[in-house]
């Protein structure tokens, strides 16, 4: 007998054909005992887990389990990877778990697609989706890396049960959802740990347009998902949120409307959500905000309309970057809220009725409001965070137009308009923090125009017309520069309290009731004209060192009144006219004038304290009052006393050097003439007199010219009876 030659096998071979033994057994022989009719299974379906409904129909790529309890109760072949919702509903044929009436679909047990499913509904003749669920028997949509096709359909579950048993759709695990004019409502599970309506999870893709979510708990909820793309929704009466995305991914959002939501209408949330687009969104009549975002969440929403919320119209709390674009709120506690943020910008939004139009607080960074117009708020604009920029915002009929915290530092306002009805109260601009800078702002109508309470701040090219005081320095407002500044008040123009020290006015108009009021030490004012019906300038107890320059000053009843019982006032190349009573009075104090020109109708000057007058022009019926047991000195200057020069009351101590001195009666007293001192009763005007002769022998040959006129002269005239033959 011949024996076989012996083959050597090799280890990679036999490998191999073990694992085509085991593939066998694990995938063809099931398949071909499923495919001969044979019930029976070499492995139990098990129930997925965090399944928590007594009936499910699980969907597999290659099979349908029916489950009770937590038993697999039936299963059958079938191919899950393109399903509709009539043809499962048909396969099954247990109608305690799906059962069809026309083109209505009614849903008593939970469907569950796993992973590698597809599930549509809506083209194959479903119209309705009513999701059945009772207690102890939750019926709901849950997928895992599957995908959901909604076209045309309403969803509708029972909103009148226990929060617990309610249903809803939930898709996650990198799962795909489209959803085209479809109706939800009575869906979305509250609690602790509440569940959306439409909830899209984990890695999902969503795409829902011209839909609309009524009467849910939170209409959808995006979270940690890949993609969304919202248009055309609708979320109405949400008893949570209308619409949230929680680091959602890719947002594209457009055409929202989520209005009389319990809570917030349409929430950005966490660093992971990233905003591609997102604009015309309605929020309104929520009970929190119309929109909220916060997480460090970075979005730029344009066309935001927020109206009658009851928080605010827009919540940013602990946002990125947020920017808000040609949006509206109207009727809100506040129209726009930034707390605790990044950055935020605020363009052209119009807001109407709100009690405060933009709120910053917290620990917010920098605010910037460009454009715009806010009306009829208690506060227009109030920020309390440091680096706010305000430029060509219209603030109108608000109590308070703009208001900037003592946070508030370095605080610029820019082009700003504040307007209101005449002789309302409120204040049009406050400034409370430091280093701010107003420029190019007009205000006019409210009762104070401009308040500063900051250090250091800087007012340049404004205009104030208050119907009160036009520019009030607080005791904490040291260091304030005005530079072309025009300031009015009904009853004062400027008033710097006792603390307000080192300001400095240049080139300005104050006007008022009366025109500037200076309670704070090392004040100058240069360059301007200050005018008063009543004191031009009052210079009050509490002042220091205050220096005019070049600056016109025209009081009605008085012009410069100096109170301060120790305080240095300096005019230096001033103007004083046209104040009835005195130009400068002095009540306290020492005060030096030079070089400048006094005239009033009274006594131009009345020292009731120390007094140096030097190379200046004063002018009235009274030149100069020097009081008892007051020094004044008049030094190269020409006083023209209508009626007195230089009044010296008994006691005082007048000295005159190098100045002229006229008037009916040029010195009344007694005063020390020093240097060239020229003292007399007013000179007669010769010039004036030879004028009049002029005028007078003028007239008079005038006259004789008249008479001479009269003397006619005398032509001989010929006979009557000769005729002319010429």
């Amino acid at each position: 007998m011949r024996l076989l030659p012996r083959r050597r096998v090799r280890p990679r071979t036999a490998c191999i054909a073990l694992l085509t033994l085991a593939f066998a057994a694990v995938v063809v022989l099931p398949e071909a005992l499923s495919a001969s009719g044979l019930t029976a299974v070499h492995r139990q379906p098990t129930v997925p887990n965090g399944l928590d409904a007594r009936r499910a129909v699980v969907l597999r790529p290659n099979r349908v389990d029916l489950v009770e309890g937590r038993t697999v109760v039936a299963s059958m072949p079938y191919n899950g990877t393109n399903v509709t919702l009539a043809g499962l509903t048909r396969a099954i044929a247990a109608p305690e778990y799906l059962s069809q009436s026309r083109g209505t679909v009614v849903v008593k047990a939970a469907i569950v697609q796993r992973p590698g499913t597809s599930l549509t509904v809506g083209p194959d003749g479903v119209r309705t989706v009513r999701i059945r669920t009772a207690p102890g028997a939750t019926a709901y949509f849950w997928g895992t890396s599957a995908r959901l096709t909604l076209d045309g359909v309403t969803v509708g579950g029972t909103s009148r049960i226990r929060s617990s048993a309610r249903a809803y759709l939930r898709y996650t695990g990198d799962s795909s959802v489209t959803v085209t004019n479809t109706r939800f409502s009575g869906l979305g599970r509250p609690g602790r740990h509440r569940i959306g309506a439409l909830d899209l999870g984990r890695g999902t893709r969503a795409s829902v347009t011209g839909s609309t979510f009524s009467a849910v708990d939170t209409g959808i909820v995006a979270h940690r998902t890949a993609s969304v793309s919202l248009r055309n929704v609708t979320v109405t009466g949400a008893a949570g949120d209308g619409i949230a995305f929680l680091d959602a991914g890719t947002v594209d959002a457009s055409r929202l409307t989520v209005t009389r939501g319990h809570r917030n209408g349409l929430v950005v949330s966490g660093r992971h959500t990233l905003i591609r687009a997102l604009h015309d969104v309605t929020a309104s009549a929520n009970g929190h905000a119309g929109l909220m975002v916060t997480g460090g969440a970075d979005a730029v929403v344009a066309r935001l309309h927020t109206a009658h919320n009851g928080n605010a119209g827009t919540v940013l709390r602990a946002a990125g970057r947020v920017g808000l674009a040609d949006g509206t709120s109207a009727s809100e506690p506040t129209g726009v809220r930034v707390q605790d943020g990044v950055t935020t910008t605020v363009t052209n939004l119009r807001a109407t009725g709100d009690t405060t139009g933009i709120s910053a607080d917290g620990k917010s960074g920098r605010l910037v409001v460009h454009g715009g117009t806010i009306r009829g708020a208690k506060v227009g604009l109030r920020v309390q965070t440091p680096g706010a920029v305000v430029s060509r915002l219209t603030v109108q009929d608000s109590d308070i137009g703009v208001e900037s915290g003592a946070r508030a530092n370095r605080f610029q306002a820019l082009g700003v308009t504040v307007t209101s009805a005449a002789h309302e109260t409120g204040t049009g601009l406050v400034v409370g923090g430091g280093s701010a800078a107003v420029s190019n702002v007009s205000i006019s109508g409210p009762h104070t125009g401009l308040r500063i309470e900051g250090r250091d701040a800087v007012v340049t090219d404004t205009t104030v017309n208050a119907a009160g005081s036009g520019l009030l320095l607080s005791a904490t407002a040291t260091g304030a520069q005005l530079h072309g500044v025009h300031v009015f008040g009904a009853d004062e123009g400027v008033r710097m309290a006792a603390g307000a020290d080192r300001a400095d006015i240049v080139d300005s108009t104050i006007g008022g009731g009366n025109g500037l009021r200076i309670g704070a030490d090392d004040v100058t004012v240069t360059g301007g004209s200050v005018q008063a019906t009543s004191s031009a300038v009052v210079v009050d107890s509490s002042a220091g060192g205050v220096t005019f320059t070049g600056t016109g000053v025209h009081g009605t009843l008085e012009g410069i009144r100096m109170t301060a019982a120790t305080g240095e006032l300096t005019l230096d190349a001033v103007q004083v006219t046209g104040a009835a009573r005195g130009a400068v009075e002095l009540d306290g104090g020492t005060t030096t004038v030079h070089g400048s020109t006094l005239q009033s109708g009274g006594t131009v000057v009345d020292a009731g304290a120390e007094l140096h007058l030097d190379t200046s022009t004063v002018t009235g019926p009274i030149g100069v009052r020097v009081a008892e047991g007051v020094t004044g000195t008049v030094s190269d200057t020409r006083v023209q006393g209508g009626d007195i020069g230089v009044f010296a009351v008994p006691g005082s101590r007048v000295t005159l050097s190098a100045s002229r001195i006229y008037g009916a009666v040029p010195v009344h007293g007694s005063a020390t003439v020093d240097g060239h001192s020229f003292v007399a009763a007013m000179p007669l005007n010769w010039l004036g007199i030879a004028g009049i002769a002029l005028v007078v022998i003028a007239v008079l040959l005038m006259l004789a010219a008249r008479v001479r006129e009269r003397d006619h002269d005398h032509v001989s005239l010929a006979p009557a009876h000769v005729v002319n033959r010429a």
